[in-house]
C-alpha cells in the first residue's frame, strides 16, 4: 500500500550525477546526489515484499553510495533516516530492481541503470499516458519474464485483469518461481481474490453509523434497486476524499432510479469515520471495517483483490454480477448514465 506514502521529499531531488565504471557480477551498486539528501542520515534499501533492510549506506556531501550482494526478494525501494527504526524515515525512490552487474543511479523518484529498471521506468509513464497499452504491454511482459520482473507485474494486474485471467497467468510462475518468496507474495494475494469484473458479488458484514452490522446482500436484495456501488475508502486516504464530489452526484442524481452505495472505509477511528459521514452528506449505507494489522491485509481488501483504495465495483443486482470496477472521476456518472438514462 505504497500508494498514500508521502512523495514530496522525494520531487525535491535532483539529477543524481552519473554512473559509476562498474563491472562487478554478483553485487550491484546503487548511487545518488542530491541537495534533498541529508548528511549524518542513511540511505536504506528496502525490500518492497517483506519490508525488511537489506542494506544502507551514510550520506555524506548529499549523496550516497552502496554496493551490496543482498538483492532480498529482488524489488526493492530507497528510504532515508537517522536510522532504521526512525519513525521519520521518507520514501526516497519508486520500487526498483537491485540486479546484480549493474550501477544504479538514483535520479530523483526514479532509479536508471540496468534493463529491468528502464523498463520498469519506461512503464511507469505509459501508464499514466495511455493505461489500456499499459495493460496489454504488461501483460505480455508477465508471458515472457517467469521471474521477478514478472511476478512484480503479475501483482500490478491485479484489479486491471479479469480474475480467470490472473490465474492462467499465475499459473505459468510455477515451474519457474515455485517456491520464489516473490511469488508466493503475490499468489497469496490473488488466490485470496473472491470477487472481481464478470464474477458474483462476494458478501460482506460489517458496523453500520448506529452500531448494527450491516450485510452487502440486503443492499443488493432491496426492491427497486438496480445497481449498488460497493466503494472502498477510508477518512485518511486524500485522493478517497477527492472522490466524494463524483460519488455524491451520482447518488443524488440516480438514487431515485434504481441506484445504491454500500461504503466500507478501512479506518480505526469510529469517531472521526461518524463526524466525516455526517459533515460530507454522505446518506448512503456505509459501514467501517477496522483493522489490527497492516489493512492490506483485511478479509475485505484481500476478498476484493485491492492495490488500493479508492476503489470500487458496480454490482448488477439482477444477477449479483461485477459489471465494472474502478469507476473514478466522472466514469461513475457516465457509466450510470448509460445504464439508468
Amino acid at each position: 500500500m505504497k500508494k498514500w506514502l508521502i512523495w514530496a521529499a522525494a520531487a525535491l531531488l535532483a539529477s543524481c550525477g552519473h554512473k559509476a565504471n562498474y563491472s562487478g557480477k554478483d553485487t550491484y551498486v546503487i548511487q545518488g546526489e542530491s541537495s534533498a539528501f541529508v548528511d549524518g542520515q542513511y540511505m536504506f534499501v528496502a525490500d518492497a515484499t517483506n519490508w525488511s533492510y537489506l542494506d544502507s549506506a551514510k550520506i555524506e556531501g548529499h549523496a550516497f553510495y552502496l554496493e551490496s550482494r543482498n538483492t532480498g526478494t529482488g524489488i526493492a525501494m530507497l528510504y532515508m533516516g537517522e536510522n532504521s527504526a526512525s519513525r521519520s524515515l521518507q520514501q526516497i525512490s519508486n520500487y526498483f530492481f537491485p540486479e546484480t552487474g549493474y550501477a544504479l543511479v538514483c535520479d530523483g523518484l526514479f532509479v536508471e541503470g540496468s534493463p529491468w529498471n528502464e523498463t520498469y521506468n519506461r512503464l511507469l509513464k505509459l501508464h499514466r499516458k495511455d493505461p489500456e497499452a499499459w495493460k496489454a504491454q504488461t501483460t505480455e511482459l508477465v508471458k515472457t519474464n517467469l521471474n521477478v520482473l514478472g511476478c512484480h507485474y503479475l501483482d500490478e494486474l491485479r484489479g486491471v485483469l479479469a480474475w480467470d485471467e490472473l490465474k492462467e497467468l499465475t499459473a505459468r510462475f510455477a515451474p519457474e518461481m515455485g517456491n520464489h518468496p516473490l511469488f508466493l507474495y503475490v499468489k497469496d494475494k490473488i488466490d485470496a481474490i473472491r470477487a472481481d469484473v464478470g464474477t458474483t458479488y462476494y458478501d460482506l458484514a460489517s458496523e453500520g453509523a448506529d452500531g448494527d452490522t450491516l450485510a452487502l446482500h440486503r443492499v443488493v436484495d432491496q426492491d427497486g434497486t438496480k445497481y449498488v456501488l460497493l466503494d472502498f475508502w477510508s477518512t485518511w486516504c486524500a485522493p478517497c476524499r477527492k472522490e466524494l464530489p463524483y460519488v455524491k452526484a451520482a447518488y443524488g442524481k440516480y438514487k431515485d432510479k434504481g441506484f445504491d452505495i454500500y461504503g466500507v472505509a478501512f479506518d480505526n477511528n469510529r469517531e472521526n469515520w461518524k463526524k466525516t459521514l455526517a459533515q460530507e452528506g454522505m446518506e448512503w449505507h456505509n459501514v467501517i471495517a477496522p483493522f489490527d494489522r497492516p489493512f492490506a491485509q483485511h478479509p475485505f481488501w484481500r476478498a476484493y483483490g485491492l492495490r488500493g483504495i479508492p476503489d470500487n465495483l458496480l454490482i448488477n443486482t439482477s444477477d449479483g454480477k461485477i459489471i465494472a470496477r474502478n469507476l473514478r472521476g466522472e466514469a461513475l456518472a457516465e457509466k450510470l448514465a448509460e445504464l439508468l438514462d
